[in-house]
């Protein structure tokens, strides 16, 4: 990828970083975080992707612009990275892992709760129980794992 197109994402990000309502909102860290990443990796496609995103980024302050064209590019780009090179951006698998436990959570639950059950009140103590534990084996799974993609340089 051109080091010129880089380095000008990262001087019209850094013009972001004072108004922070607005770095947040665009997600403008992420997407340099990203560019950053992707610096050694040659792919034409997102290189267009990136100079596309650059081009939008100095009207994004302006409420008339078209901050879905910028989002749907983003979203396009962080796709592309993740099936083409493995990139994920921090936190994802916490995130997602967390989430998949979840379901099994309130199924393990339901059946502790049943199993436990004299008059009905056990349900819902086994279901906040089953939650609980859900949401705390995907959360570490998913530190597990977003560990293992740090060391191999995969997460951004």
């Amino acid at each position: 990828m051109k080091p010129e197109l880089i380095q000008e994402i990262v001087e019209k990000t850094e013009g972001f970083s004072s108004d922070k309502r607005l770095c947040s909102r665009f997600r403008v860290d992420l997407f340099r975080r990203l560019a950053e990443k992707l610096a050694h990796d040659i792919d034409p496609d997102i290189e267009n992707d990136l100079q596309a995103l650059a081009g939008m980024l100095p009207s994004l302050a302006n409420e008339t612009a078209n901050h879905k064209t910028y989002f749907q590019t983003l979203k396009r780009v962080k796709i592309k990275a993740e099936k083409r090179f493995g990139y994920i951006p921090k936190g994802y698998l916490k995130k997602k892992h967390a989430n998949d436990w979840m379901g099994s959570g309130v199924a393990i639950g339901v059946a502790l709760g049943a199993s436990f059950n004299e008059d009905g009140t056990q349900l819902a103590m086994g279901i906040a129980l089953g939650i609980a534990l859900g949401a705390g084996v995907g959360q570490s799974t998913g530190a597990n794992k977003e560990k293992a993609a740090e060391v191999k340089g995969l997460t951004y």
